[in-house]
């Protein structure tokens, strides 16, 4: 592999190429593309000595992007791979913000899965911007974690004690407590509020509804209950959830 990436270089250096040169040209460009892959499959599949050859050898294009836009990075973390992940960000540190074709960043992917094995060495190589990067429908990380339960992830996140994660909102306006709230998730719903000041539990949506309104539009009155109970010790309102008897 180390001859043909040299064949590479010296024919990268090349302007005026003779037809026979160009084939060879366009050879060496599939071989790379075939490497690409390669480095993307093992990666995918945890092969942490095969992507160590190929990033040795030079062979792959570790920022290689597959047809959905996903990096051998954005894999390694949608898998909870964290010995490629974090050997993938030792090769190149620039992949932190390699985004695929829905805006996603490699933290999105591990955070939606709830790979802590993964998220903690991609928290390693980022500066808090990045951390609170949004995708294609302005999610966070934490929206992606919140809305699925990953509770030890969201705590991950937290500790960064960057606060203007936990108030971010999405294209509808909603925060991840939002989204923690609708499904459901109590545990996650608690620790978000252990992290929270009165304003950011009030937030309201597009449609003026806050998290407290999607708990109980959505039948969770656990939720309900918990985010009831913080407004009475912290002064604070969530919204009014509809249900007149519980307002007084």
């Amino acid at each position: 592999m180390e001859n043909w990436n040299v064949a590479i270089k010296i024919f990268e250096k090349i302007v005026d190429k003779s037809p026979s040169e160009e084939r060879l040209w366009g050879r060496l460009q599939e071989e790379r593309k075939r490497w690409n892959r390669r480095l993307i499959d093992a990666a995918k599949q945890n092969q942490v000595d095969t992507v160590q050859r190929l990033l040795d050898a030079e062979a792959a294009d570790v920022a290689a992007k597959d047809k959905d836009g996903g990096t051998a990075l954005h894999w390694a973390a949608l898998n909870g791979h964290g010995a490629v992940v974090a050997l993938l960000l030792d090769r190149n540190p620039d992949l932190i913000a390699a985004k695929d074709n829905e805006g996603k960043t490699a933290l999105h992917w591990a955070a939606e899965q709830g790979h802590r094995d993964a998220v903690e060495p991609l928290l390693s190589h980022m500066d808090l911007g990045q951390i609170a990067a949004k995708d294609g429908s302005q999610w966070t990380a934490l929206h992606w974690a919140a809305m699925f339960g990953h509770t030890d992830v969201v705590a991950l996140l937290l500790s960064l004690m960057y606060l203007g994660l936990i108030a971010a909102k999405d294209y509808g306006g909603q925060t991840a407590l939002h989204w923690a709230a609708w499904e459901g998730h109590r545990a996650t719903v608690a620790l978000l509020l252990s992290h929270m000041e009165a304003a950011d539990v009030a937030a309201k949506d597009r449609w003026g509804e806050t998290a407290l309104h999607w708990a109980a539009g959505n039948g969770h009155p656990d939720v309900v209950a918990l985010l009831k109970k913080w407004e009475r010790e912290h002064g604070g309102r969530g919204g009014d959830d509809g249900n007149e008897e519980d307002q007084h």
